[in-house]
């Protein structure tokens, strides 16, 4: 399954110079940031904190867009909206598809930069899981 637009982290390398290090950076960056966000809409999800759901939704809505994650893009902006006042009904369900989405983008983005930086290891291991 496809979940990455590739073109828009080539246009992310083209933007940043063809800095292949700093692709690097800014892609570690992401993946542990976004570790963080989804670990945070879980907790969220769990004790009842929309405003925390919401944020962490809108954070990873736009981090997710940036490195060409659409559909998980969609996902976050699926239930930002619906977390503007209440907790929505399916957000156990809700929450577990963009955490499943989420471990399907940093494989596929793994895989990109390996390619893309000829097969150098960027990332320690357990940083990325498939």
């Amino acid at each position: 399954m496809n979940v990455l637009d590739t073109r828009t982290l080539a246009q992310l390398q083209e933007l940043i110079g063809g800095d292949r290090a700093e692709l690097i950076e800014l892609v570690e960056t992401f993946l542990v940031e976004g570790d963080e966000i989804v670990a945070d809409m879980q907790a969220a999800s769990t004790s009842g904190d929309v405003e925390l759901l919401r944020r962490s939704a809108h954070s990873l809505k736009a981090s997710a867009q940036d490195f060409g994650a659409n559909q998980l893009s969609t996902l976050c902006a699926t239930l930002e909206s619906g977390s503007k006042t209440a907790i929505p009904d399916a957000v156990d369900a809700q929450v577990r598809e963009i955490t499943n989405q989420f471990a399907t983008a940093k494989h596929e983005i793994k895989l990109y930069i390996e390619d893309k930086t000829g097969g150098l290891q960027p990332f320690k291991a357990g940083d990325v899981e498939p």
